[in-house]
């Protein structure tokens, strides 16, 4: 039995008048299926884990052997509620009027770019009929595409991240090992968590999350516009999850923390135009292997180039200044 229809099963073993179904609504894999399959997204790309052979057969269109669906749906209320905290900051940005980016109108439906508007510069809309779109960012050349959490008026890029114990288990799993204490409790072993202490000791940004903006950062220098250009600053808020205590760090961008993804990133390129998957870096891991079985490894030399500092060879599209949606 698979671990998805097992979780399903799961929610009708108990008797209930709504969390039942709301169980089965979130263990439906079609809710987030507007994902697009068709681009590479930073929040993917800059994990430690990434493979980008895997992200080639993604592109091409090849459906895994196994459904990589989260299973879980728990898991999938702990990404809801990391998107409300986002909204949350966003709104209060919007507030002091900080916040930049795409904001859409629901009255009479058009998206622009603005600075923290008090009503549709459109159609006079109050602002309780639109909603912020974030920064909307895409690199046709290099195929990647994907939303800042937001940008503030001087220009810093913003990424809020909402930390939780399984965050820190992926991200600082030494940092919180340095936080966990055994003792005996009636003869059993209990863990306890040392929270303060553990909150208090993080003292910069995780690095994926800098990859991760530093990716945004790129995408967001290579495009020329005075309106839009970025300042180099990444600003970081941290939530914490257990305490709703909040710290923000600000990191400037350095392209070389990322140059190896943006390497990989235009070896897939490469590969998708002799259509001839790239060399696994993990010796054939798990998320290639899992789209062409264990014994089907063909592999093709990684390609010498760079993507060059200045970004000379780099085309980007972006939202421009007044944006009607299709």
């Amino acid at each position: 039995m698979s671990p998805s229809l097992k979780a399903l099963l799961d929610t009708s073993k108990k008797e209930s008048r709504l969390l039942g179904e709301v169980q089965r609504l979130l263990l439906d894999p079609g809710r987030d299926s507007d994902r697009s399959v068709e681009v590479l997204h930073p929040s993917e790309i800059s994990h430690d884990d990434w493979c980008h052979r895997a992200a080639y057969y993604q592109l091409k269109g090849i459906k895994p052997n196994k459904s990589t669906f989260i299973s879980s749906w728990r898991m999938q209320g702990i990404f809801a509620e990391g998107h409300e905290i986002h909204h949350k900051w966003q709104n209060w940005f919007w507030d002091i009027g900080r916040l930049a980016g795409v904001f859409y109108c629901y009255n009479c439906k058009s998206a622009s770019w603005e600075e923290s508007p008090t009503h549709c510069p459109r159609c006079g809309a109050s602002r309780n009929l639109m909603r912020y779109d974030e920064v909307p960012l895409f690199h046709d050349r290099l195929r990647i595409a994907g939303h800042s959490d937001g940008q503030d008026i001087d220009g810093s890029n913003i990424e809020i991240k909402s930390v939780s114990l399984g965050t820190l288990r992926f991200e600082a799993p030494d940092l919180l090992k340095a936080h966990t204490y055994k003792f005996q409790v009636r003869g059993s072993t209990k863990e306890f968590v040392d929270l303060d202490g553990l909150w208090d000791s993080i003292r910069r940004p995780f690095p994926t999350h800098i990859r991760q903006g530093h990716l945004y950062s790129f995408i967001s220098q290579s495009f020329v516009d005075g309106a839009h250009a970025t300042n180099g600053d990444e600003i970081y808020l941290y939530e914490s999850k257990w305490n709703q205590k909040a710290k923000e760090f600000v990191v400037k961008f350095r392209q070389d923390r990322i140059q190896d993804i943006l390497d990989r990133v235009k070896e897939v390129n490469y590969a998708l135009s002799e259509n001839h998957p790239p060399t696994c870096i993990f010796g054939g891991c798990e998320r290639c292997r899992n789209y062409e079985g264990e014994n089907n490894a063909p592999q093709h030399r990684r390609l010498p180039s760079r993507v060059g500092q200045n970004n000379q060879e780099i085309r980007v599209k972006r939202l421009p200044r007044r944006v009607q949606p299709s």
